[in-house]
């Protein structure tokens, strides 16, 4: 095999992927050629570097992670200021639509609300925008339709 063939064939026999009589032929090759076992060493050493298994913590590091978890639970909760307590409370927002909506609807003439009379009427409500009418103190049973016998 020529030089450059061997230098390909390097990984595969750092992998393990070669068989006998190839392995035994690429090893030859390495004892001889200074450059190719350099290269050899180079991607053992790379491997080793980034394919190795982390180490396990010393019980000294164990020991102070712990400590550090149980600094932080011991510690008292933060108390959540009021503007927090308002901003997440869940009545906030039925609260804010609700108050949008009697603004938008204060704003609008005295006429505009009588646009919304066909749709309280088709819900089955009564509604009557009519200005009332003022009833002399004397005849309100006779504007309510109370007769006389009744009183």
């Amino acid at each position: 095999m020529d030089h450059d063939k061997m230098r390909s064939a390097l990984s595969a026999l750092r992998d393990g992927e070669l068989d006998g009589p190839a392995k035994k032929t690429v090893a030859r090759h390495v004892e001889a050629c200074p450059d190719c076992r350099a290269e050899l060493r180079s991607w053992e050493r790379a491997s080793r570097a980034f394919l190795r298994r982390p180490s396990r913590p010393t019980s000294a590091e164990t020991e102070r992670c712990v400590r550090s978890v149980m600094a932080r639970l011991a510690a008292p909760a933060a108390s959540a200021s009021w503007w927090d307590v308002l901003v997440s409370s869940s009545w906030l927002t039925p609260a804010l639509g609700l108050a949008s909506v009697a603004l938008v609807l204060s704003f609008l003439p005295y006429g505009g609300l009588a646009a919304l009379e066909p749709v309280f009427v088709a819900q089955g409500y009564e509604l009557s925008l009519a200005p009332a009418r003022r009833v002399p103190a004397a005849g309100v049973a006779e504007a309510v339709g109370l007769s006389d016998d009744v009183r």
